[in-house]
């Protein structure tokens, strides 16, 4: 369920708080407030640079992946329940960047810097 200006995508997260027990295979449970948080911190960060359709993804050890894209740019941004984020960013399918384990300040930076390239601005 990809969104456009996200209203979609924020139920489609705020529903991770209710996932059962061992929902992906055995592993897994419900999502933290927390991790949720973030996640729309993130959202609304994307939103604010142009980057309006956007999908949101539970992992089965706590983490959430909030995507975002524009044409043939893919952002993705794992936030991870240690509070740590990594980050993706593809251009027609190509990584053109990863980042592992960093800050919110640094993640939006980056994000900041594709802006630009990937006309989400416009």
């Amino acid at each position: 369920m990809v969104a456009i200006n996200g209203t979609p995508a924020i139920a489609k997260l705020k529903s991770f708080r209710t996932l059962r027990d061992g929902w992906h295979y055995g592993r897994g449970g419900p999502i933290s407030s927390d991790v949720i948080g973030q996640a729309e911190s993130i959202h609304a960060f994307y939103l604010s640079v142009g980057f309006s359709l956007t999908d949101f993804f539970p992992g089965a050890n706590g983490e959430v992946l909030a995507t975002a894209y524009h044409k043939d740019h893919y952002i993705d941004v794992i936030i991870e329940p240690d509070g740590s984020h990594s980050l993706v960013y593809e251009v027609a399918n190509k990584e053109i960047i990863c980042i592992d384990g960093s800050d919110l300040k640094t993640i939006e930076n980056s994000i900041l810097s594709f802006r630009a390239r990937s006309g989400a601005s416009d």
